[in-house]
């Protein structure tokens, strides 16, 4: 076979096996959303996390528990940060954590640590859990890359995640999948939109229309910081903007996001979730 044969050959190869990946990853993400349906339907309960925390708590409670972790010194504060450890092998992990409330009941909890990798993480949650019912594979289109591993049972869903792009950190999520903030749908046939434009500002990468869901959202907006934007990315008929900041949250301190924000064609932030 001639030489330029051969690279044809190999050309078409890779891009059937691309093509079969991408295809593999949509299916995946159908049967994603079939086990978090079917763990829902069920009717397991699974509300216990870490550190004591339960899905369910009101704002106050997680406040009041928060408090007395910190007075057993089962947690510490270190500037804004609420720091834990956790015993991964032979090694005491510590995490920086926060957590968020929906309807006034605990249904988020998020812990991250640049000590350990994935791998270590996961072998932990293999031994408590069992092993992981799906996992993500990187999106190679953002400027960071991230795999996540996922442990459902009933309502709870436990999540590993590997980012590593320009900084590397290993992330811990637990969440309430049966009292999530609702994206609300647009009826397009009762409302008229123009499309507007969503892009990056070229004098700080900012998007406006992240910016202005955060002032209208955020506990304390004047506390709002802005470390990082990654470009603009279409999803479809939407696009995808990573944004890293920092903001004061319910007890008052500062803590970083890190989250991907899905804009619609109007300029409407139709999704949010953590990176």
């Amino acid at each position: 076979m001639k030489p330029i044969s051969i690279l044809i050959t190999i050309a078409f190869a890779l891009i059937v096996i691309i093509s079969c990946n991408q295809t593999s990853n949509n299916s995946g993400y159908a049967n994603y959303k079939e086990l978090v349906k079917n763990e829902l339907n069920s009717g397991i309960r699974q509300d216990t996390i870490i550190l004591g925390y339960i899905f369910g708590m009101t704002e106050n409670e997680v406040k009041a528990h928060t408090n007395k972790l910190i007075q057993n010194k089962e947690v510490r504060k270190e500037d804004d940060k609420l720091i834990f450890e956790l015993q991964i092998g032979d090694k005491a992990v510590p995490f920086s954590y926060g957590t968020r409330t929906y309807n006034d009941k605990l249904n988020f909890l998020r812990a991250e640590t640049d000590n350990i990798r994935a791998i270590e993480l996961n072998n932990y949650l293999k031994e408590l859990y069992g092993d992981y019912q799906y996992m993500s594979y990187p999106n190679r289109k953002m400027s960071m890359q991230m795999t996540d591993y996922y442990w459902i049972e009933g309502n709870r869903q436990i999540r590993s995640s590997q980012i590593s792009g320009a900084f590397s950190e290993t992330v811990l999520i637990y969440e309430d999948k049966s009292n999530e903030e609702p994206i609300e749908a647009i009826d397009i046939s009762t409302q008229q939109y123009v499309n507007v434009k969503v892009q990056n500002d070229p004098w700080d990468g900012s998007v406006s229309q992240v910016k202005d869901y955060l002032k209208d959202n955020l506990k304390d907006p004047k506390s709002y910081e802005s470390i990082e934007w990654s470009e603009v990315q279409r999803a479809g008929d939407n696009y995808k903007v990573r944004h890293k900041y920092r903001a004061k949250n319910s007890y008052g301190g500062y803590v970083i996001e890190n989250q991907v924000f899905t804009i619609n064609k109007q300029g409407q932030i139709i999704d949010i979730h953590d990176f």
